[in-house]
């Protein structure tokens, strides 16, 4: 198919440089196009972030990540930060940390994320390492499948770091990223949180990442239930989602936590997961693991003196009853 440009319906114009197209269209991002159009159809050369999100319907932090890209290519110049390294000095700060990589995994017990952060890639940089690895051009391609749109420089950052960096093969990605669309959790910043706490936790094997997944799923299926048990409609917070995972860890039932929610609502009248949480404890120290239990051993026995008294009130309503027939027979006679 062939297409003309119809420059009579144009009307104002703007210069749009060579070198965007010849060297960066293909880095580029739909948003940074969007974003790097409205920058230079602009009459100032100082500019917002919210006022380029309200222009072109980004969202703020979109436009934020589409302007770091331009800046990594030295196209746009952010007044508020230091003037970027020549890429020299930012080779030789790469090979350090490369170079410090390979020393933190030879003492695993040594890593943490107190001493460990992520190396700065160009977009040029990320393109060179993609193209260079084919596992990671199958991850990046198979991420951006499933999310169905193009993973902006910023999140190609996260997911070069958490396999060039902290050393997570493209298979454990692809399962933590498999993980958490799982959960309706698909942001790649949600996907390096948990990838930086599991580096924390030494959780980095393929071995140790699959249980770990297994856990959370188990949790998470265990979460619900709970919350479902308790009619809560918004997730738990951070203190409760404590409670809840050392409940799952006493190999406690749905049904006996259940039961322990239905004596606090009780005797409470209200959801208080502090007063369940010593009901369930308590039941768990005395082995109760089902409502029978707790039923049977925490009933309070009737008192024999109890017992007797019932007993002489029930045998003297009854002489009662029959000397007041014998009076009422007596008179009518």
């Amino acid at each position: 198919m062939e297409y003309n440009i119809l420059i009579k319906n144009w009307g104002r114009m703007f210069t749009v440089p060579c070198t965007v197209v010849d060297e960066y269209i293909k880095l580029a991002s739909g948003n940074a196009v969007k974003v790097l159009l409205c920058l230079l159809c602009s009459n100032s050369n100082k500019f917002k972030s919210e006022d380029i999100a309200s222009m072109t319907g980004i969202n703020t932090s979109e436009v934020d990540d589409a302007i770091e890209f331009w800046c990594q290519l030295e196209v746009i110049e952010n007044i508020n930060k230091p003037t970027r390294v020549k890429d020299t000095e930012k080779e030789v700060i790469v090979q350090k940390q490369e170079k410090k990589s390979i020393i933190e995994a030879e003492n695993p017990a040594k890593n943490s994320l107190s001493t460990k952060t992520s190396v700065k890639y160009s977009p040029k940089e990320i393109e060179k390492i993609v193209q260079n690895s084919a596992d990671l051009k199958f991850m990046m391609d198979n991420i951006q499948t499933v999310l169905k749109k193009p993973i902006t420089y910023t999140e190609q950052c996260s997911l070069v770091n958490l396999h060039e960096y902290y050393g997570f093969s493209v298979s454990i990605i692809l399962m933590l990223f498999d993980y958490c669309q799982s959960i309706g959790k698909t942001r790649i910043a949600y996907v390096e949180a948990i990838a930086k706490d599991w580096f924390q936790r030494d959780i980095i094997t393929h071995e140790a990442v699959e249980k770990e997944i297994i856990r959370l799923i188990d949790y998470n299926s265990f979460e619900n239930k709970v919350k479902f048990a308790f009619g809560l409609e918004t997730r738990p917070s951070p203190k409760q989602k404590k409670f809840i995972d050392d409940w799952m860890k006493l190999g406690l039932s749905i049904d006996m936590i259940t039961f322990a929610y239905e004596k606090c609502v009780d005797n409470t009248n209200k959801l208080s997961f502090e007063y369940i949480n010593k009901i369930l404890v308590s039941w768990s120290e005395n082995k109760y693991t089902k409502r029978e239990d707790v039923i049977s051993k925490e009933q309070k026995p009737v008192q024999r003196t109890e017992m007797k008294s019932e007993k002489k009130n029930e045998h003297s309503y009854d002489l009662d009853e029959i000397f007041k027939k014998s009076f009422r027979t007596a008179t009518k006679n």
